[in-house]
């Protein structure tokens, strides 16, 4: 069956940014829209993940022209908008996408959602998380799908506490600093692919302590890139992460192989940053990503 739109507009110079903003709202999951008062508070997550259990609503689709590059945080007062009018006091700016041309045109595509809070309701208690971590540090594939059965598969409709859970597991994949030298790829790919699992890093203090040697799996950097809020810190472990590979003298092929795959995402995250400010702390790390850049091409 064909989804129902629920209504179609479009508005000018929308953000200052655009020439023109079409926009269209589709309800989700058999629900009916209630629009709420135009005061309504609205919670857009477009930098983070929702810290609770969700359902989707309402399907929120932007199509914008113009010149400019956005970033998802960019959308947040227009989602909310939209999602009000749709009846959800929270949304999720899920995927920016588009392109310009050397005449200066462009057309940037942009899907959000709004969200319903689900009660919270834990399928991972420590037994069962400390026997995911397990499995996944000794890339039993197998044995991790057994442990996972009475878990969502739909990163939405866990718990918090099941999302730190995956997160502790994706963290026992990753390669330590003394005896576990590979990723556990096997693992690693049934917690990523099958159960939407992401790493999750609520201080700096904590990102720092566990995302370097996650850098060695760039299946668990990808899937949870734009989860981080530290922008900053994120940046500099990269950095730390392809000092190895340059002060190696660039030789070193494994690492060369997971630097040249993640550029793309780190080149990306600084043009952003420096689109909006040249002193923007993400946009200063230009003249090192050229270093590492030009390192990859030697």
């Amino acid at each position: 069956m064909k989804k129902k739109t629920y209504y179609l507009a479009t508005s000018c110079l929308l953000l200052n940014l655009w020439g023109c903003v079409s926009t269209s709202v589709n309800p989700m999951n058999g629900h009916r829209i209630s629009p709420l008062p135009e005061n309504t508070a609205v919670k857009v997550f477009s930098k983070e993940e929702p810290t609770f259990r969700y359902e989707k609503i309402c399907e929120i689709s932007f199509e914008a022209t113009g010149s400019q590059k956005t970033a998802l945080s960019d959308w947040d007062r227009q989602v909310a908008t939209e999602a009000r009018k749709c009846g959800a006091t929270y949304a999720i700016t899920e995927r920016v996408s588009g392109w310009t041309n050397s005449g200066g045109g462009g057309k940037q595509f942009v899907t959000a959602f709004g969200i319903k809070k689900l009660s919270e309701g834990n399928s991972i208690d420590q037994e069962l998380s400390n026997k995911i971590s397990q499995a996944t540090q000794l890339n039993n594939a197998d044995a991790l799908k057994t442990l996972l059965q009475s878990v969502p598969s739909e990163h939405a409709k866990r718990s918090a506490q099941d999302q730190l859970a995956l997160s502790w597991a994706l963290l026992h994949g990753s390669p330590d600093r003394m005896s576990k030298k590979e990723c556990s790829q096997a693992a690693i790919d049934v917690l990523v692919n099958q159960y939407d699992a992401r790493l999750i890093v609520d201080t700096q203090s904590t990102l720092k302590d566990s995302i370097g040697p996650a850098f060695r799996c760039p299946g668990i950097i990808e899937k949870s890139f734009h989860t981080f809020s530290d922008r900053n810190t994120l940046m500099t472990e990269f950095n730390n992460f392809a000092v190895g590979f340059i002060n190696n003298g660039a030789n070193d092929e494994n690492i060369r192989s997971r630097v040249t795959r993640l550029m793309p995402l780190f080149e990306d995250e600084v043009a952003r940053a420096c689109e909006k400010s040249a002193t923007d702390d993400v946009c200063l790390f230009k003249p090192r990503l050229i270093e590492i850049k030009n390192a990859l091409n030697k």
